[in-house]
């Protein structure tokens, strides 16, 4: 997966925020602005082509205040559209401290 076609979908107005997106963003304490920036400027950190609707992958990044934020984007290749699964604060209870490796179990 091609982290620009996210960043693209998004500039163009071609994404949404799913539900349970919007639910963990509350929890979370996030609103859209700052998933949005963590995005442009993140990177991907796990790809799962085999999701149920669509491809997919876990995008770290930081928010404005530079706190860590993970987002997973499906991504339509045919409608260059994407969609906002989940987002998170990552836990140091799952992740190690660059964000961007989980812990083992």
């Amino acid at each position: 997966m091609d982290i620009q076609n996210v960043r693209n979908s998004i500039k163009d107005g071609s994404f949404r925020v799913s539900d349970h997106a919007v639910d963990e963003m509350q929890e979370d304490d996030l609103d859209l602005n700052n998933v949005l920036h963590s995005v442009e400027n993140g990177e991907i950190i796990e790809e799962y082509p085999e999701s149920r609707i669509a491809p997919s992958c876990l995008i770290f990044g930081n928010d404005y205040e530079t706190k860590p934020v993970h987002s997973v984007w499906g991504y339509f290749k045919k409608k260059l559209f994407s969609v906002l699964v989940t987002v998170y604060r990552p836990s140091q209870e799952e992740w190690l401290e660059d964000n961007k490796t989980r812990r083992l179990k």
